[in-house]
C-alpha cells in the first residue's frame, strides 16, 4: 500500500504488478508532503520520478528521494523548491537523467548519468571548479549549463574523460577566453552551443576533427575573427553553422568549396551575420542542395551576409 499526501496535485501513478515504476507531476503541484515507510513500500522500486513544472513553493527538495536507489530519471526542474539537497541524492549510482537546474559537487559520484541539465541557475559559486567535477562523468551524453554565470572556461587539459558527449551547451555565460582546445578532443559531439560567451581569437583548424558535429553555434561573442578556415568545411555532417555577430573577415569561398567535396552534405542553415566578409560567392555554392532556395536574397542584405 502507498500513501502519497500531495496537496492540488494534478499527477500520475502507473504499476506495473506490486512495483511503482513511474510518478509524473502535474502542472499545479503546491506545497506537499510525502509520508512513504520506504521499508516496506513498492516506492522503493521507483525509477522514474519527474516533479518538473510545479509550484513547491520554497519547500525543501524531498529527502527520502535519495533513498530510491533504483531511480533512473529524477526531474526536479523547474518547481520552485527552496533550500539544500539533501547529500544522500549522491548514492543513486543508477542515476542515467538528472534535471535539477542547480550545481552540487556530489553529481561527480554518479558514474552512470546520461544526461544533465543544470542550466538557468546561478553557479558562480562553483565556478573555479565546475568542469573538474564534471569531468569524471565519461558516460554522459547530454550536458546543458546555459546561463550559469559561469566564468572560468579551462582553455587546456591534461585528459578529457567526455568520451560519449553529444550535447554540449555551455552558452550564455562570461567565460572571456579562446576556444579551448580540449574541446576538439570530444569527437562524438553532434551540437556544441558556444554563443554569448564573450569569446575571442580566431577559429580554428582543429575544429574539423569534431566530424561528427551536425549543429555549431559561435554567435554573439563579437571578439571571433579571422577567416572560416577551409577545414571547416570537412564537417560533413553539419546541418547547422551560426556565427553572427563576430569580427569574422575574408570570404567564404573556401568554406563551400570544402562542403561542396562532400558526396552527401547536409548543410541547411548558415548565419553570418553581422561580420566582416566580403560578397563572394564561388559557384560551389550551388552544390549545397539542402540550403534555402531563397538563400541568395539575405547574402546582400548590408551588412548581413546570411544563408
Amino acid at each position: 500500500m502507498i500513501r502519497l499526501d500531495i496537496s492540488f496535485a494534478v499527477g500520475r501513478l502507473s504499476r506495473k504488478g506490486s512495483t511503482l515504476n513511474e510518478y509524473r507531476g502535474g502542472n499545479t503541484l503546491a506545497r506537499c508532503g510525502l509520508h512513504v515507510p520506504l521499508e516496506d513500500s513498492p516506492m522503493k522500486h521507483l525509477n522514474h520520478f519527474d516533479l518538473s513544472r510545479n509550484n513547491f513553493d520554497g519547500a525543501q527538495i524531498l529527502g527520502f528521494i535519495g533513498s530510491l536507489s533504483k531511480l533512473k530519471y529524477l526531474n526536479l526542474s523547474s518547481a520552485s523548491f527552496g533550500g539544500g539537497i539533501a547529500p544522500n541524492l549522491g548514492t543513486l549510482f543508477e542515476l542515467e537523467y538528472l534535471d535539477l537546474r542547480h550545481y552540487y559537487k556530489w553529481i561527480s559520484s554518479l558514474s552512470t548519468l546520461k544526461y544533465l541539465n543544470l542550466g538557468g541557475v546561478d553557479h558562480s559559486r562553483a565556478a573555479s571548479h565546475w568542469f573538474q567535477t564534471l569531468n569524471s562523468l565519461s558516460v554522459l551524453s547530454e550536458l546543458h549549463l546555459f546561463e550559469c554565470q559561469l566564468v572560468n572556461l579551462p582553455t587546456s587539459l591534461q585528459s578529457v574523460n567526455f568520451t560519449s558527449l553529444q550535447v554540449l551547451d555551455i552558452s550564455n555565460n562570461g567565460f572571456n577566453s579562446t576556444i579551448p582546445e580540449w574541446l576538439f578532443n570530444i569527437n562524438s559531439l553532434k551540437c556544441l552551443d558556444l554563443n554569448s560567451n564573450n569569446l575571442y581569437g580566431e577559429l580554428p583548424d582543429a575544429l574539423a576533427y569534431l566530424t561528427s558535429l551536425e549543429e555549431l553555434d559561435l554567435s554573439e561573442n563579437y571578439g571571433i575573427e579571422g577567416r572560416l578556415p577551409r577545414k571547416l568545411g570537412n564537417l560533413c555532417n553539419l546541418q547547422k553553422l551560426v556565427l553572427t555577430n563576430n569580427n569574422i573577415g575574408g570570404d567564404i569561398m573556401e568554406f563551400v568549396d570544402g562542403l561542396s567535396e562532400c558526396s552527401n552534405n547536409r548543410l541547411e542553415t548558415l548565419d553570418l551575420g553581422y561580420n566582416k566578409m566580403t560578397r563572394n560567392l564561388p559557384k560551389s555554392l550551388g552544390s549545397l542542395k539542402n540550403l534555402p532556395s531563397d538563400f541568395t536574397y539575405y547574402l546582400f542584405l548590408d551588412p548581413l551576409i546570411s544563408i
